[in-house]
Parts: structure tokens; C-alpha cells; sequence
């Protein structure tokens, strides 16, 4: 019972972090959105959909997303950073 409560306790510790990082990391993009952008208003709703679909097929938007595929046509993009959170301590022990 106890190494079942060491895993709960784990494995929440671990979705608290990424909860965390994940938040400062919409943050920190947000602002650099917004400095770096002569039209914050537009980039900030294209970031707001991003954080709900971290993989899209359009140009890459002000260096927080990654051409994936390697392709010349039909690329796809993602927000990288999110899904690296996300998988952080899942690797298998």
C-alpha cells in the first residue's frame, strides 16, 4: 500500500510541476508576444489558441514554434515547449 501512495504522491508531485512550468511558459511567451510584436492583438489570440492545440500546419509565429515535419509543403508546427513539460518524468524506470 505504501509504494502505491509513494506512486500517487509521485505522480502528482509531477503533474503540480508541469502545471507550473506550463503556466510560466504561456507567460513569458505572452510577453514576448506582446514586445516583440507590432501586432500583439492578433499573435496573442493565435498563442491562446496554441496552448489548447500545440500542433498546427501555418508559418511559424515569432520563434515558440517548430516546423516538424521537414517538409517543403503540408508542414506541420508545433509548440514544443508544451508537450516537453508535459512528458517530463514519464519515461519509463
Amino acid at each position: 500500500m505504501a509504494f502505491f501512495l509513494d506512486d500517487v504522491l509521485q505522480t502528482a508531485s509531477q503533474a503540480f510541476e508541469a502545471a507550473t512550468q506550463i503556466v510560466a511558459l504561456f507567460k513569458a511567451d505572452r510577453d514576448r508576444i506582446t514586445a516583440d510584436s507590432d501586432r500583439a492583438g492578433s499573435s496573442q489570440r493565435v498563442h491562446e489558441w496554441l496552448q489548447s492545440n500545440p500542433f498546427v500546419t501555418s508559418n511559424q509565429w515569432l520563434g515558440i514554434v517548430t516546423e516538424v515535419t521537414r517538409k517543403r509543403r503540408n508542414r506541420v508546427f508545433s509548440y514544443q515547449s508544451y508537450p516537453d513539460i508535459l512528458s517530463e518524468g514519464t519515461a519509463p524506470v
